[in-house]
């Protein structure tokens, strides 16, 4: 054989080497997961036969192993949990250890099972504890029957025969009634696990309840005039039986009349929604009004009080009315049948209304004033009028000749309104509203 041979099988060989040993190395990354793991310690007054390896389970569902169990100085058993499944990590105050086993007996079948405390409570780090206030050991049904002394075993016996007798002829209806009684006693075994692993909140439950007991205590003379007051009370209803009796052997009718007034009502609730719904944009300025409304009628209280002090008044007046009316109502219409005939007289006469006042302040107008001097009171008298007038042609500082009096114009007793005065520029008079009310003849414009 070459030595080329030989070197190639011992390179072979070397490579079927390094591969089985990186195989070896891969496993064993794989088997330790090549991350650390989360452990947890729990404390048991009873191992319960467990051994390393028997599985951790939450809710049927494996999510680790026994790693190793160990005797504490204190003499409890130490159970090394490594949990796997990080969906599961970190438990927290409040988890509770339980040992449990499939079947009623057997050891190889244990496990350890934990409920996990609730997630707002603080975390355990990994290599933390269970103390025995959290874990629960199984107890053993051979090591139940072996605890018990004969005279307990005899009164066992007893109640199992005395059992028989109490059933004897009910076994039916007893049955029927553990098989109604059953979910009220799984509720209550359900109820008592939740007590058992919330721990912690159970704690603040007893907790709070010393608090209220210790208030309640530190208030018992309040608390004990409460209990005196209700049960006068309760004798005060007590006394009023038969009036309770009467009004409860009428509520029937009064509730069927009830409901018969109330089955309208629907219709009517019904028929009122689309108004309603129309009125929403009206109820903000409503409820304004109605805030106003309540200062306003406070203010207006003394003003309604001092008109009802004038009621008597008013009412007396008012009953002094009807002689009044039959006197009144035929003056007033006489009055209103005048009126209807002086309303021609005074469409007739409203033109003149300037001319007259004209006349007045002009034609005819004077002046009085009053003083005093040393002899008492006197007047002075002087006469006022436009040098076109008549009276001022006499009277006026700038008095015509007596000539001017020889031309004048004499029985003009149909002038027209605006003709007594020289016409104004605009032609604006003589006003001729009626040709049957004047003549244009006698105006002063008149040739």
């Amino acid at each position: 054989m070459s030595e080329a041979s030989t070197d190639s099988r011992l390179i072979a060989r070397l490579g079927l080497a390094a591969g089985v040993a990186l195989v070896v190395i891969i496993v064993v990354l794989l088997v330790s997961g090549g991350s650390s793991q989360y452990v947890i310690n729990a404390e048991f007054r009873d191992a319960g036969q467990l051994i390393p390896g028997d599985l951790v389970e939450v809710g049927g569902i494996s999510i680790g192993s026994i790693a190793k169990i160990e005797l504490t100085p204190d003499g409890l058993a130490d159970l090394v949990l490594h949990i796997k499944r990080d969906q599961f990590t970190p438990l927290h105050q409040g988890t509770v250890a339980t040992i449990g086993t499939v079947g009623l007996s057997g050891v190889a079948n244990r496990f350890i099972s934990l409920t996990p405390g609730p997630t707002n409570t603080p975390a355990y780090p990994s290599g933390a504890t269970l103390p025995t206030s959290q874990t629960r050991p199984i107890v053993d049904l051979d090591e139940l029957l072996d605890s018990l002394t004969p005279p307990v075993r005899s009164d066992v016996q007893t109640v199992v025969q005395q059992g028989e007798n109490a059933f004897a002829g009910t076994a039916k209806a007893a049955n029927r009634a553990f098989h109604y009684l059953n979910p009220a006693l799984d509720q209550l075994g359900a109820l008592t696990s939740q007590l058992s692993s919330e721990d912690y909140g159970l704690r603040e439950l007893i907790d709070d309840g010393a608090a209220v007991a210790s208030t309640l205590a530190a208030h018992s003379n309040d608390l004990e005039q409460g209990i005196s007051n209700t049960a006068t009370t309760l004798q005060a209803v007590a006394s009023e039986r038969d009036a309770f009796e009467d009004a409860l052997s009428r509520a029937p009718a009064v509730l069927n009349q009830t409901t018969a007034t109330l089955a309208p009502l629907r219709t009517a609730l019904q028929d009122v929604q689309p108004a309603l719904r129309l009125a929403e944009p009206v109820a903000g300025p409503l409820a304004g009004v109605l805030r106003r409304f309540v200062p306003t009628a406070r203010a207006a209280n003394p003003a309604l009080e001092h008109l009802l002090h004038l009621l008597p008044s008013l009412e007396t007046a008012l009953n002094g009315l009807p002689p009044v009316a039959s006197v009144g109502v035929p003056a007033l219409n006489s009055t209103s049948a005048a009126l209807q005939q002086l309303l021609p007289i005074v469409t007739g006469l409203r033109p003149y209304t300037p001319d007259a006042v004209q006349g007045i302040l002009h034609g005819l107008g004077g002046g009085a004033s009053s003083d005093y001097d040393a002899n008492g009171h006197f007047v002075r008298v002087a006469a006022l009028g436009s040098p076109g007038s008549p009276l001022g042609q006499l009277l006026g500082a700038s008095a015509a000749p007596l000539e001017a009096l020889i031309n004048q114009r004499t029985g003009l007793t149909k002038t027209c309104p605006g003709g007594v005065i020289a016409p104004a520029d605009d032609k604006s008079n003589p006003f001729i509203p009626n040709a049957s009310l004047c003549d244009p003849s006698d105006d002063l414009t008149a040739p």
